[in-house]
């Protein structure tokens, strides 16, 4: 997870932010990858849910487009929810999917 995190820190497009660029974006990439390592450990260690939430309004309030992740808040709070893990996992994809296209599609 860790080096998974480094790579996708080290080669992504925001990246190109920090240099200079005149818009201001690196606090909702922070917010952005502190909302994913929440995430990720919530659903790996059975952790609370708000800790990612709070990092979600977070992201929110720095930039409108971390409600592209918006989809991944309502899969962490039906994993949490469901006692019928595969009925989540059979759905949520493609539930996951139509939303973040329409999320995209509304920008």
């Amino acid at each position: 997870l860790r080096l998974w995190l480094i790579v996708l820190a080290l080669f992504s497009s925001p990246i190109q932010l920090f240099f200079g660029y005149v818009e201001m974006y690196p606090p909702f990439v922070i917010a952005g990858f502190l909302y994913l390592i929440a995430s990720f450990k919530t659903l790996r260690e059975r952790r609370r849910l708000w800790l990612p939430v709070a990092l979600f309004v977070v992201a929110v309030y720095t930039h409108i487009q971390a409600m592209l992740f918006a989809p991944s808040l309502l899969y962490l709070v039906a994993q949490r929810a469901s006692k019928n893990r595969a009925a989540v996992e059979r759905y949520a994809w493609p539930t996951l999917t139509m939303l973040t296209v329409a999320a995209m599609a509304v920008e």
